[in-house]
Order: structure tokens, then sequence, then C-alpha cells
């Protein structure tokens, strides 16, 4: 053999052996063979039925797992406090729910949507799906309130009739009977009203409906008052408020300060027209209507003229103000009931 014809049949068979199809399928034949019998053998449909069954296990069946799903967050349990609150009677559950129903309709509602606007990509603009009035998740949540509503109200219009009955077995006059069947219809027709309006928004099957719907039941919203409004506040007048900053000067004189307190010092004097009078008429009306009488200066149980206080007296020279000060420094006052003891033992 040549050196040529040796290398091309060395050649040869070098690409016979790239080329045998023996030896390329034989590894992919045995792969796809091992991944078809995992996929529909025996141990595979175990393995599946074992796994599924210990996840549901875990995470539904075990009290641990029911617990979990059962629990309340602080603030759910919070809220579910607050609505027990506002709900302590049937009228006042149902205006509770609505008045939620007019937040999530008037309030939310609009704030999501434009919410979604603002995020929208190239394909929520593409397909429309940006600016679509209410979601999946807030038709359930409308469909939630809906039912609660309807619970209420069939709970508030039992109450009413009995409050009926009760109002005709009292023979009351047919004027308030008229008025209370008055507040009935008007409750009855508001009611069916706002709930034409949610049926046709929750049933709306395209965006044009759904829109015309939610501004329907919007505008019926607006306008009504669910809740007792609060009591009217003026800020100018409050029973509390912080002193005027502007004080006036001090008094300097009796006559500035009797002005200032609107004291009039003549109140309780003899008060003549005459231009001129008797000397003694004076001295009447400055002693009688304001002196001490004889009944102010006799002892008493309580204060008895002894000794001991007449010597005080005369050590403080029966100054008034001297004795006022002397009481006011040394006596202490006990808040008491009657006559405890007198002045003698408080000496």
């Amino acid at each position: 053999m040549s050196l040529p014809g040796g290398l091309a049949a060395l050649i040869a068979h070098h690409q016979s052996k790239q080329t045998d199809p023996t030896r390329t399928l034989r590894p992919t034949q045995m792969a796809h063979m091992t991944l078809k019998s995992f996929r529909h053998g025996a141990m595979a449909r175990s393995t599946a039925w074992v796994t599924a069954a210990m996840f549901c296990f875990v995470f539904y069946l075990t009290p641990t797992g029911t617990v979990m799903a059962q629990s309340q967050t602080p603030q759910e349990l919070r809220k579910a406090e607050h609505d027990a609150q506002k709900e302590n009677t049937s009228a006042k559950k149902l205006a509770h729910r609505l008045d939620k129903l007019k937040h999530k309709v008037t309030k939310e509602l609009p704030a999501s949507q434009a919410q979604r606007q603002a995020d929208a990509g190239f394909f929520d603009e593409l397909f429309g799906t940006a600016d679509d009035p209410v979601t999946e998740e807030e038709l359930t949540e409308l469909n939630e309130l809906e039912v609660d509503i309807q619970a209420a109200y069939i709970e508030a219009m039992a109450e009413m009739a009995a409050v009926g009955d009760r109002l005709i077995a009292k023979n009351l006059p047919a004027e308030v009977l008229a008025r209370q069947e008055a507040a009935t219809a008007q409750i009855e027709s508001k009611y069916t009203t706002l709930m034409q309006a949610m049926s046709a928004l929750t049933s709306a099957d395209s965006e044009a409906d759904q829109q015309s719907a939610l501004d329907t039941l919007t505008f019926e919203l607006e306008d009504q008052r669910f809740k007792r409004p609060n009591a009217p506040f003026d800020p100018a007048n409050l029973p509390f408020n912080t002193p005027d900053s502007e004080v006036r000067d001090p008094s300097t004189s009796t006559a500035d300060l009797v002005s200032h307190l609107g004291i009039n010092p003549y109140a309780n004097y003899v008060q003549l027209a005459a231009v001129q009078m008797d000397p003694q008429l004076w001295a009447d009306a400055f002693t009688v209507a304001n002196g001490p009488t004889q009944a102010d200066l006799d002892p008493t149980l309580e204060s008895p003229l002894t000794d001991e206080i007449a010597n005080l007296a005369a050590e403080l020279k029966h100054n008034p103000v001297d004795i006022y000060t002397w009481v006011h420094n040394n006596i202490r006052f006990i808040p008491s009931y009657g006559s405890i003891q007198g002045a003698q033992m408080t000496l």
C-alpha cells in the first residue's frame, strides 16, 4: 500500500467511525427511554401522589395550618372591633355598610383607576387593560359588600316593621303612623335604586357598560348621607381658649380697680338724692349698713370669748389686719362637716 493509498484508507476508516448511526443514536435512545419510563412509570406516579398528599397535610390538614389559615392580623382584629362598635344596632349596621359602599365607589375606585393608568405599560395600553373602570378583585369586593348590605337591610326593615306594630298597638295618632310609613317607603325606594345600580355594575359585560353603571352608582351615592353629621364647629366660639396677650396696665388707685372689677362700692349703703344732708345721715349710712351688730360680737359655741383668746387679741392690739394675718399663718384649715372643735381647742 502506498502512502497516499494508506492515508486515504485511514481517513475513510476515521470518517466511518464518526458517521456510524449506532454510535450516535444509542445514547439519545437510552436517554429518551429513561425519561419516558420515569414519566409514565409506577414509581413516578407514586412519588407524585406522596408529594401531593404531604403538601395537603402540612398546609391544610394539620392543626397548625388550620390555625394559621384562620388567624387574623392585629389590623384585621381592630377593624372587626371597630365595625362591631359601629354596627351595634340594625339601623347602624345598614348605615355603616352603605357608608362603606359610598367610600369604596366614590373614593377608592377612582383612585385605583387613576393609579393603574399612571402605572400602565406598553402592553397594558396595547390591549386596553390599563383604563378598566373596575378590576376583577374590586368586583369581588363589591359583590361581598352587596351581600353584607342585603343582610343588614333585611334586619333593618324587620326592626322598622316591629316599630310600626308597636306604634299601632299603642293607638298612636294617624300622623305618627304616616310618618313611620313614609320613612319606610323612602328607605325602600333609595335601597332599590342603589341595588339596581350595583347589580348593573357587577354584571356589566363591556367596559363602556361598566363605566356607565359606575357613573350611575357614584351619582346615587354622592348626595347620600349614611352617618350622623358632626356637631357644628365654630373655632371662634370655643368653651375654652388661651388668654389674650393684650393685658391692661395695673390699677394704681381704688377707683380704677373698682371700675375694672365692676364693683359698686355703694351697693350696701343708703343712697340719698339730696344735695345737702345732715352729717348724722352720713354716719348712719356708713355704720348701720356695714358695721358689725351685737349678734356678730356675742360669743358662740364655736367661738367662745375665753381669757386666752382675749389676751391674744390684746397682743395683736385688736387690729383686724394683724388678727387675720395671725390666723392665716398659724391656723390650718381642716375641711369637715359641723363643729369638730371650737376656737379655744383650735388655739
